[in-house]
């Protein structure tokens, strides 16, 4: 693992970074998606994550943020660093998890959050459903 991207992400004519799969992201890599409080759900005495946490953005290209922990230990930032009490709760999932939904994962830096990626694709209610259902299985263990 390299301890910073080298490849810059690619961008159009405005300087907005357009969807990609960096190539410095690996299957393995693990991706931090942070989830406010408003959208776990307690039901029934469980806590849930809505399907609603994994909705894309209202941005250009519609991508859902991230964080590259690979990127943040590179750079000596903890998990509870980068998330310094912006979520209730931070799911990680694999890169590989969102490009075998055919999503792309790439870079996407912003001067706040060097780690900061996206995730882009189609956004459909199973995807989100899908996603939601693993990030509750690591919120509460006993959750199914």
């Amino acid at each position: 693992m390299s301890c910073s991207f080298s490849q810059p992400p690619p961008m159009d004519d405005e300087g907005c970074v357009t969807p990609h799969n960096h190539d410095e992201i690996g299957p393995d890599d693990p991706m931090l998606r942070g989830i406010p409080s408003p959208q776990i759900i307690k039901k029934s005495g469980v806590r849930r994550v809505s399907s609603n946490a994994f909705q894309q953005s209202g941005d250009k290209y519609q991508g859902m943020s991230m964080g590259a922990q690979n990127q943040l230990e590179c750079s000596g930032t903890s998990v509870e660093q980068w998330n310094n009490g912006r979520f209730e709760f931070v799911a990680v999932f694999n890169a590989s998890e969102f490009r075998d939904k055919e999503m792309k994962v790439g870079w996407d830096p912003n001067p706040d959050d060097p780690a900061h990626c996206n995730a882009w694709g189609r956004s459909t209610r199973s995807k989100r459903r899908a996603f939601a259902k693993k990030a509750t299985k690591q919120l509460t263990p006993e959750a199914t």
